[in-house]
């Protein structure tokens, strides 16, 4: 008897037969590797969508959210409530500054040539050298792209520094 499956990655629908359950296969669409789960009758779910309009208006539908929607867009209020100096509630630890937790600090390149002078390197071991060895997490090249005062798109590089703050 053949089984109606889903792929639990990209929630592309199959038909395969009832023999292959619990067997590991790639899916067709996604090619990504899945145990096959349990699925129902083929014929089972053939009469459901062929259900007259007015009975499945009767039974309603749960829904799941989306796998890959995008989370709302914040507020503006929200917006200003991260930039610096913000007024913050003391309550919310997640934004207040003196709480401790994982901390990220991001240096751009091109912030930090002065008069000519590449002065990047030199930041990049000040930062390092104001937090405790046991306390980095990681050191992160990164790659970005800026507008520079005439327009043009600049190719840039930085450094993410991921660690503790206690």
């Amino acid at each position: 008897m053949n089984v109606v499956i889903n792929c639990p990655h990209c929630d592309q629908e199959m038909i395969i037969d009832e023999a292959g359950v619990g067997e590991t296969v790639d899916c067709p669409a996604c090619s990504k590797e899945f145990v096959i789960p349990e699925g129902r009758p083929e014929d089972e779910v053939k009469k459901e969508r062929d259900k007259p309009a007015d009975k499945q208006k009767e039974e309603p539908k749960k829904e799941e959210p989306k796998k890959d929607s995008k989370p709302p867009m914040p507020s503006k209020e929200e917006l200003a409530a991260l930039l610096p100096g913000a007024q913050r509630s003391k309550n919310d630890a997640a934004l207040n500054a003196d709480a401790p937790g994982i901390k990220v600090k991001t240096i751009q390149h091109h912030l930090c040539i002065d008069m000519g002078k590449d002065l990047f390197d030199g930041q990049v071991a000040k930062l390092l050298a104001t937090i405790p060895r046991e306390d980095i997490i990681s050191v992160n090249p990164l790659s970005y792209s800026y507008k520079d005062s005439g327009g043009d798109i600049i190719a840039d590089f930085g450094v993410m520094v991921i660690y503790q703050k206690k």
